[in-house]
């Protein structure tokens, strides 16, 4: 019994990677799809409206730079 849980266990190790490389040689993406939403995209707007925010709360100093202008 213990013998046939390790094979099933190594099976399933091996299957990702195995996997990977068939679609890699394919010369398809070897990865998992991404998901529903670009979490990226969405970080990067929710940074640009608070240094959006952060501008507008601050107000500009003389001598400061933007965010913008750091960037």
């Amino acid at each position: 019994m213990s013998t046939a849980a390790a094979l099933v266990v190594a099976a399933v190790a091996l299957a990702c990677p195995l996997h990977m490389l068939w679609r890699a040689r394919q010369g398809r993406r070897g990865c998992c799809p991404p998901a529903r939403r670009d979490t990226a995209v969405e970080l990067r707007e929710h940074h640009r409206a608070l240094a959006e925010r952060i501008e507008s709360l601050g107000g500009s100093a003389p001598g400061r730079e933007s965010a913008a202008e750091r960037h």
